[in-house]
């Protein structure tokens, strides 16, 4: 059931809003090993991109200078 959290008074946390997160925090916990199985996988991919981006990069800069 979608929820959204506006700043209300006092200090108790509405119920859907706990309700929301227990369930999120459960989900994950439930599924941890394989989410930070693919965060690693992901994160490495993305580095590994963003390297091959600076190594085009700096040879397009290279190849500029050259003419």
């Amino acid at each position: 059931e979608p929820c959204s959290a506006v700043l209300g008074y006092g200090k108790k946390v509405d119920k859907s809003i706990k309700n929301g997160l227990n369930w999120l925090l459960n989900n994950i916990a439930k599924d941890y090993e394989a989410i930070s199985e693919r965060v690693q996988r992901d994160t490495a991919e993305q580095k590994a991109q963003e390297e091959q981006d600076k190594k085009e990069r700096a040879e397009r800069v290279r190849r500029i200078r050259e003419e």
